[in-house]
């Protein structure tokens, strides 16, 4: 890339050598002169010197890398431009959903975190196997977080519970779902709320019952999910 050079003053009856052409008049056209395409842009990479940016695709928008200008690709349908107070980039639901494809027994009268096994939808990782109890919080914002869980059908009469926790501290929401337990019959536990986060911080789904025996989770009745509702 060519860079620019200051010509001097010239005085009358000086003559213009070919190495004075070159240098004062061809190497700066070619400093000043960078586009190769249509639509393309030129912009002060250093005090004396152009660079040639390129022209976008379609629907690409100019942003700034804190040095130089650069395109920002079309995001895919859906998407919203986002800023991570750093950058601008596009995204869309940052959100996760698990369930249990199998039965888990929970022992009476003892909080008991629900181990999910399946992974419906993680947009942002949310879930790792490695952690199956939890959703781990990637960025600090606000969440809508609710869990479904289903104590299948017993023979006993007691009260089941269903609570979500922040790293692992109970935390208070409306309608936690504390329900009553005919003998024989299914308890059905929903919770949801909306709840601030920060990076690194994780939420569970805690359940409890009082039956005075071991009562079983029911397979593909439990569910967990969380939505990121922050900009």
């Amino acid at each position: 890339m060519a860079v620019y050079t200051e010509p001097p003053e010239v005085v009358t009856g000086q003559t213009m050598t070919a190495t004075n052409w070159n240098s004062w008049v061809r190497t700066n056209f070619q400093a000043v002169w960078v586009w190769t395409t249509a639509g393309d842009i030129a912009y002060a990479s250093a005090a004396n010197q152009l660079s040639r940016l390129g022209i976008g695709g379609v629907g690409a928008l100019l942003l700034s890398t804190g040095s130089a200008p650069a395109w920002l690709a079309l995001g895919t349908a859906g998407q919203a431009l986002r800023s991570d107070g750093t950058n601008s980039a596009w995204g869309g639901m940052r959100g996760a959903s698990v369930k249990r494809t199998t039965n888990q027994s929970i022992a009476t009268s003892s909080y008991t975190a629900i181990s999910w096994n399946s992974e419906v939808l993680d947009t942002a990782a949310f879930y790792a196997s490695g952690s199956p109890t939890r959703f781990t919080i990637p960025r600090t914002s606000n969440f809508l977080i609710g869990a479904k869980a289903e104590f299948a059908a017993f023979g006993y009469t007691g009260y089941g519970e269903l609570k979500i926790y922040k790293n692992g501290s109970s935390v208070y929401l409306e309608d936690s779902a504390y329900s009553v337990a005919a003998g024989g019959v299914a308890v059905r536990l929903n919770t949801i709320g909306l709840l601030a986060a920060s990076a690194g911080d994780y939420f569970e789904a805690y359940v409890w019952q009082n039956t005075g025996d071991t009562v079983n989770l029911s397979a593909n009745r439990c569910f967990f999910y969380i939505i990121d509702v922050g900009p």
